[in-house]
């Protein structure tokens, strides 16, 4: 500086110490910013947080040295929009600056002073890398967007020629500039970022809530000097504007907090430092405007406003990871637009140089519009300009701003910094104690053994004689019954697993039906020849199947208005106006055990997927995909509502509104302050189902309970006799799956576990998937229908396995043997789990086990689905045979359709049977049973995607329609799942054109696939798309996925690869070499007929040695050539199609031959070749 730039005593001191201080005060808002946004993320981003804020804060400085403060407050600026370069480089700032008309300040500390500004702005929106942004490209961001969104605002409001300082806007300390365009940049930028992959909807734990509160305190003590000093001279307007600060801050802190106590019963500090926050940005600009009183109303408003503006990141799908456009962005908002009615003319003028009209209170109506097209410019303005800058930077090499998917599983501590943060403990509390249940509390069935009283009633009924089903029992004993014919399963079986499945299938009804289907509970006896009671075989069959032919749904006599009585009652005992019905158990299982049914108890609806929701003012409804929405019309009673997913409203909102309606309409009051509840079974309910649920709630004002009581269809089924729930297993025995089929031991796969555990940083895994429990342990069971598993909960650490387990002492020694701690099954909920350091949990884990995990930070990755998902080199060899043993039953039983069905009367339960006894005879693989309920559709019924044709639902197979065969098996070698449509007799092409052509276009689709060759980290999305291409081309397509990963001896559906148009819970990861998925496209056409050709595909290595990886076609079952129309294939694909019927010929021929099976051979020889 030159020596004439010294100082003179034309400075008041007090002004030049107070911009100083100012300009202190509000740097250390920004260390604040780094500790808030540290403790709120997750801890292997904690750093990442802190780094990212200095870093920013770095670039703020630079940039308003270089240009920022010239472009923005310029004192020759020649327009109303920006300022010029007069100031570049911080020249000349010799010059005085002038406050009001005779109140001269150092240019430079006035510069320093707002430089202090753009930086907190900037700090505030970076806060939307949270978890998954990168840093270096937010460097240039910064920059720019300091250039061209920043310094035009700052220029239009306070400087001199700006044209919304001309017009008389009030933004006394920066709603605008700083609140409205940190708020709508960061949520603009998260739009960009994406969600993160891990999301876990809204409400994730913040690692440490102390440094939350640590960030709070240093924000709210800078924002002391950031507001009382805005005046740039200390006068009374300063100390004015620190009280209405102190004011607006503490009212919208209580109002936030008592929002939350009201919902949760709990007071919650992270919600207190949100309304705190929120009240300062409110403050901002209307700390110099306002009188103290309005300060007390804008802080009760802006906690209210801000609290519920926290469902716009749900509102429009952007993961605001940190709320900055609730705290910041719309509370700046509420702050401008109070100033045009509560700003006060002698508030304004306290500096003793301000001047204005004041608001609406000094009527000055005109100042509202004034306030509302400046916010709406400012907003405006920004989001377009942001949106453009995180679009060009992104695309600009090494500048993407979102980090991969692996960097995401590091943390971007490890990935970005390569440092992490001090391991802060975060105490939490127990679940059950913050919803105050009972720990004790179990929703498992009674298992008291009976009287000899009893057992008296139960031998009478069993050996009366009688031909009825169930009339003449009495209450009491149709319990009994139920009890004994559990008792007498569990007793009579000590075979296979298999034979355990199918008589507890069998019995299945027994739990389902108010009435004992005793026909249906001996022919299922019958045909698995497996006696349950001899005095049972001696009944005919006969004399009541013609009973079930003239029925048409067998669960038509089901009382299923008794049962949601009984159900209402309960809610009402409970103060639940809603209550939730699951089709899952505390597993997550696709296909659940009898006593989890209790979904299909309330709604008579069978299939597999859906969820039932009752509300205590009368409504029942039933939401499903649309797999099963032909199944549920016919199924579900005629006063239920259907709710079709994906094309009616969410079954989440319907219900949230219908209990409000309900509600209301019960009141008669629109004054009420009670709230309804809608309540769900905390065990049977995702994590991130229950997030969603709860966030749906919190926007239509109801209450959310995650349940933990005893479930309340349980406690209607035992108060009505109608359940015999035998215990988590069912008692059915555990066998070990031998390394000859699993190929790698138990050590092994905890190693693995543990390799995953060490990469993440975390210290335990806890697990509930029954499918990759025993994939783990090497065991299987047979509790859960169609698939082998038992119930179970594992506990890995880096030094032990804890297997909680119903007890099974054959099994003991087994799993001693391989260190592994066996504990009870129900003692997962009274023992700690791990609480140190990061714990894993399942995707899919339940609300309730996630809660119990006392853990600082949970992550959510299903480790055992990963490493099971890709098959070793002995589960490949055996699932080529098991896929060879299945396709020769198949071949066998499509060869005998067609030479009977032409000439006799065939059915569909007539199929279903004929292809079992065909599996039971082979002895190429060891067969297990069924992996699904076999799909034999015939006709239109070939329409309903999961159709399943029963003794009630049984249609005749006719010449020149379709037959839907969709079969899956359990081998100890493998797991399949292959369907094929085939065409009833010879009728003309011309009459069946349609057909032809649709069923071309699904197997051109088909093939598509089959012949893909991709690269390592290929998007399924875009292989899922190949099998779509040829029916959309047509206009047409199909509802579900094209395909899915198959297990082991295990789970028909798996994943975590498969095919499917958007990321599903078995399709979420690339495939790799060893993943064993289905290709299944389809087409439906409702009331005539249905197409879907399915097999089973290995990913193998592309043999060019490109890295490229190729599918090996592993079914062995040829295609139907009646109804292939060559027109709608390529050349490529009638080659393909002719040298896998020709290789179908050299394997299959030969062990239709070694069984002398000369009536397949020759089916087989005349669709060959």
């Amino acid at each position: 500086m030159e020596n004439s730039r010294v100082w003179t005593n034309s400075y008041s001191l007090a002004t030049v110490l107070s911009l100083v201080l100012g300009s202190c005060l509000v740097l250390i808002m920004c260390f604040g910013l780094a500790y808030l946004y540290s403790g709120l993320a997750r801890r292997k981003s904690a750093l990442h947080m802190i780094f990212s804020v200095f870093l920013i804060l770095l670039v703020s400085i630079f940039q308003w040295y270089f240009w920022g403060y010239s472009l923005a407050f310029s004192g020759t600026a020649s327009n109303k929009f920006i300022g010029n370069l007069h100031n570049f480089g911080y020249m000349n700032l010799e010059d005085d600056y002038l406050v009001g008309e005779n109140i001269i300040i150092p240019e430079m500390s006035f510069a320093n002073f707002q430089g202090m500004f753009a930086a907190i702005t900037s700090c505030i929106f970076i806060g939307a890398l949270c978890e998954r942004g990168r840093i270096l490209p937010f460097i240039p961001f910064t920059f720019c967007w300091l250039t061209l969104v920043y310094c035009p605002v700052t220029c239009w409001v306070w400087n001199s020629s700006g044209w919304a300082y001309k017009w008389g806007v009030l933004d006394y300390a920066g709603g605008g500039p700083v609140e409205i365009l940190s708020g709508f940049s960061g949520f603009v930028i998260s739009y960009f970022l994406g969600p993160r992959n891990e999301h876990l909807m809204v409400n994730f734990r913040p690692h440490n809530v102390s440094l939350v509160t640590i960030g709070t305190m240093l924000l709210w003590f800078g924002w002391l000097g950031f507001n009382g000093l805005s005046c740039l001279t200390p006068n009374l307007k300063s100390v004015y504007a620190i009280m209405n600060t102190n004011l607006c801050a503490s009212f919208g802190g209580f109002t936030w907090v008592l929002l939350d106590y009201t919902r949760t019963g709990k007071w919650s500090t992270v919600g207190l430092c949100s309304g705190i926050i929120s009240g300062l940005v409110a403050a901002t600009p209307s700390s110099g405007v306002i009188p103290l009183w309005g300060s007390v109303i804008l802080g009760i408003i802006a906690g209210a406003i801000c609290n519920f503006a926290t469902i716009f990141k749900v509102w429009f799908k952007v993961d605001d990871a940190l709320d900055v456009l609730a705290e910041h962005g719309i509370a700046g908002v509420v702050g401008l637009f109070f100033n045009s009615i509560f700003a006060a003319n002698y508030v304004i003028g306290y500096d003793g140089y301000s001047d204005h009209k004041g608001g609406w209170i000094q009527h000055n109506w005109k100042q509202m519009y004034i306030q509302i097209a400046y916010i709406g410019a400012v907003a405006g303005y920004c989001v377009v300009v942001t949106a453009l800058l995180c679009y060009v930077i992104n695309k600009i090499p090494y500048c993407q701003l979102r980090a991969d998917h692996d960097a995401e599983e590091l943390g971007m501590d490890e990935d970005q910094i390569g440092e992490f943060a001090y391991d802060y403990v975060e105490v939490r509390r127990n679940f059950f104690d913050v919803n105050g249940f009972n720990e004790d509390s179990s929703n498992e069935g009674d298992s008291s053994t009976h009287t000899a009283h009893e057992e008296e009633v139960v031998e009478k009924r069993f050996d009366s004689g009688s031909d009825s089903d169930s009339e003449g029992y009495s209450d009491s004993e149709k319990e009994l019954v139920c009890k004994e014919n559990v008792k007498s399963v569990t007793k009579t079986l000590k075979g296979s697993p298999e034979q355990h499945a199918t008589c507890l299938t069998a019995i299945r009804s027994l739990l389902l039906l108010d009435k004992l289907p005793a026909s249906q509970l001996i022919s299922s006896q019958r045909n698995s020849k497996v006696s349950v009671k001899p005095s049972i075989l001696n009944k005919s069959i006969s004399s009541v199947s013609g009973k079930l032919k003239h029925a048409d749904n067998i669960v038509k006599d089901v009382d299923i208005t008794a049962r949601l009585n009984a159900i209402r009652k309960v809610m009402s005992e409970r103060g639940f106006q809603g209550y939730i019905i699951p089709s899952e158990d505390a597993h997550g299982s696709e296909y659940v055990a009898i006593r989890d049914e209790r979904r299909a108890y309330v709604s008579a609806f069978t299939g597999s997927a859906g969820v039932a929701l009752i509300t205590l003012g009368g409504k029942a409804a039933l939401s499903t995909d649309s797999r099963y929405w032909a199944q549920a019309r016919l199924q579900l009673p005629s006063d239920w509502i259907l709710l079709r997913a994906g094309v009616d409203e969410p079954w989440q909102e319907w219900l949230a509104k219908t209990v409000i309606e309900e509600d209301y309409c019960s009141q008669n009051s629109i004054t009420t302050l009670a709230k309804p509840t809608v309540a769900v079974d905390a065990k049977l309910v995702s994590w991130s189902g229950g997030q969603e649920l709860l966030q749906v709630c919190h926007s239509n004002n109801v209450n959310f309970v995650a349940d933990t009581d005893d479930n309340i269809v349980d406690i209607v089924r035992k108060a009505r006799l109608e359940v015999a729930i035998p215990p988590p297993g069912g008692g059915a025995p555990l066998t070990i799956h031998h390394l000859v089929y699993s190929g790698e031991t138990v050590e092994s796969k905890v190693a693995n576990v543990r390799k995953v555990l060490n990469l993440m940083g975390a210290s335990a895994y806890v697990t509930s998937r029954l499918d990759g429990i025993a994939w783990l342990l090497n065991a299987r069971g047979a509790a859960v229908p169609y698939t082998p598993l038992f119930f179970a909960f594992v506990v890995i650490t880096s030094q032990s396995v804890i297997l909680y387990t119903e007890r099974n002492d054959d099994m003991r020694t087994y799993f001693q043997q391989h260190g592994i701690d066996v504990r009870p099954y129900a003692h997962v909920w009274e023992d700690t789990l791990p609480s140190n350091g990061i714990v894993v949990l399942d995707k899919n884990a339940s609300y309730a086990l996630y809660c119990a995990v006392p853990a600082p930070e949970i992550q959510l990755r299903s480790i055992l689905e990963e490493l099971k998902g890709v098959k070793n080199e002995v589960e490949i060899a055996n699932i080529r045979v098991s896929q060879l043993a299945d396709s020769v039953a198949i071949i066998r039983c499509l060869a005998w359709v067609h030479r009977t069905a032409t000439h006799n009367k065939v059915f569909e339960m007539d199929v279903v049977r004929k292809l079992d006894e065909y599996r039971k005879e082979g002895n190429l693989a060891h067969y297990r049973g069924a992996s699904f309920t076999t799909i034999a559709a015939a006709g239109a019924n070939a329409a309903i995607v999961h159709y399943e044709p029963s003794p009630g639902h049984n249609t005749q197979l006719r010449i020149g329609e379709v037959l839907l065969l969709d079969a899956g098996a359990q081998y100890l070698e493998g797991t399949t799942d292959i369907t094929r449509t085939i065409l009833i007799g010879s009728v003309d092409n011309h009459s069946i054109s349609e057909l032809r052509k649709r069923y071309t276009l699904v197997l051109a689709g088909h093939i598509s696939v089959a012949q893909a060759v991709f690269s390592r980290n290929a998007d399924t999305v875009e292989l899922d798309s190949l099998a779509r291409q040829p029916l959309a081309k047509e206009g047409l397509s199909y509802g579900h996925g094209t395909g899915h990963g198959i297990d082991n001896y295990g789970s028909v559906h798996a994943g975590p690869a498969g095919l499917a148009p958007a990321k599903t819970s078995y399709a979420y990861l690339p495939l790799q070499p060893g993943s064993f998925i289905s290709d299944e496209p389809g087409c439906y056409v409702d009331g005539k007929y249905g197409i879907r050709i399915e097999s089973d595909l290995l990913v193998v290595e592309n043999e060019s040695d490109d890295g490229k990886l190729k599918f090996e076609y592993c079914t062995l079952v040829p295609f139907c050539d009646e109804l292939i129309d060559d027109r709608w294939l390529l050349p490529g694909q009638r080659k393909w199609i002719k040298e896998y019927h020709s290789k179908i010929w050299k394997i299959v021929g030969k062990e239709l031959e070694r069984l002398e099976d000369w009536e397949a051979l020759e089916w087989l020889r005349v669709r060959t070749n």
